[in-house]
């Protein structure tokens, strides 16, 4: 946990949930982190377990409240019972926010304690495509500069208004594979049906909906 504010910050009654409102963990006096700081929950740090039998909380260790798993969430709820933060996803990876604290939520390198790093995407946008009088030629192509074959199934991308074309979107048939060297487009009536403009972003995900890489787009080419 990360505190972005300006002064110390008190984590007693904060509370840590996976998926379940059965599993819970909350952050006792002492639990503090300066400005600016990172807080880092061990397996064995001893907070207050959540006991759903007797509606009441116990001493425990983080590990005996929660098991994150493959497919699970990490929410976090302050000590009024709101939640201020949470993270789910589908498969085993190291996650987080870049920039920290504040960016999106990607696949990264583990730097426990430390600030965080992320992994250079393999596949990057190589080109967008808006002509704004005319929509159906939009087009964004992305392109494998690793040195290995990418599955891209589940993948899509938005624009700078995510919310409002989520029904907008066609995400990647299942077994397309770009090898290395090779170009993927993203061309607009077959993966997404809104259209780019003069100042807009494009933004590409994976089908654990994870940022892959994301461009703005300052002029129309």
């Amino acid at each position: 946990m990360m505190n972005l504010g300006t002064g110390t910050m008190d984590l007693s009654g904060y509370e840590i949930r996976d998926n379940s409102d059965d599993h819970r963990w909350q952050f006792v006096e002492g639990h503090t982190v300066e400005a600016g700081g990172l807080f880092v929950v061990e397996a064995t740090t001893v907070g207050k377990v959540y006991n759903d039998e007797t509606d009441s909380y116990v001493e425990g260790t983080f590990e005996s409240a929660i098991d994150i798993g493959s497919g699970d969430s990490i929410r976090i709820y302050d000590r009024y019972g709101n939640i201020v933060d949470e993270c789910s996803w589908t498969e085993h990876a190291s996650i987080g926010r870049y920039p920290d604290g504040t960016g999106s939520f990607v696949i990264m390198k583990e730097t426990k304690g430390q600030a965080n790093d992320w992994y250079k995407p393999q596949v990057v946008i190589n080109e967008v495509e808006s002509d704004c009088e005319d929509i159906v030629t939009d087009w964004v192509e992305i392109y494998n500069a690793g040195s290995s074959d990418v599955d891209i199934s589940g993948w899509y991308l938005y624009d700078n208004a995510p919310v409002g074309h989520a029904a907008d979107i066609t995400p990647v048939t299942e077994g397309i594979v770009l090898a290395p060297g090779e170009f993927y487009t993203f061309e607009i009536n077959k993966d997404f049906t809104f259209g780019f403009g003069k100042n807009d972003k494009v933004t590409i995900f994976n089908k654990d909906g994870f940022i892959l890489h994301s461009a703005d787009k300052r002029k129309v080419i």
